[in-house]
């Protein structure tokens, strides 16, 4: 298994990411290519997860949304000194709904939230 980041400010070279990528699945893209709309240099992949540290230093993106969504957690307390993961995981469904539309947090606890579901369903499955 690898863990694909994208290079959100850089094309990948000497210092744009940490040690440990897989050459062979790094891809330099130019002209830029969208992913999902968003513009990006390139990818490398890893064969462990990066720390949200690394992510953040080296200004990549994570391919996995549950990983993007954990980083905006951890983003967003890093710039806030308050961790708002739990609050949001808590909060009924329907809610999280609504605030979607303007909060990238409540769009996250989506993900996060769909992602678990998803792991039960396949637990209850496989017993």
């Amino acid at each position: 298994m690898s863990f694909t980041y994208y290079y959100r400010n850089r094309p990948p070279g000497i210092g744009c990411q940490p040690k440990g990528f897989d050459p062979e699945l790094t891809e330099y893209w130019r002209p830029r290519r969208k992913v999902n709309g968003i513009p990006y240099h390139g990818k490398a992949s890893y064969p462990a997860p990066l720390t949200p540290e690394q992510i953040w230093q080296y200004e990549l993106r994570p391919a996995d949304l549950v990983e993007y969504a954990e980083f905006i957690f951890w983003e967003d307390g890093r710039a806030d000194n308050m961790d708002m993961r739990e609050d949001y995981l808590s909060t009924p469904r329907a809610d999280l709904e609504n605030m979607a539309q303007f909060s990238k947090l409540a769009q996250a606890a989506l993900i996060i939230l769909d992602a678990q579901s998803t792991q039960e369903v396949d637990t209850n499955d496989q017993a």
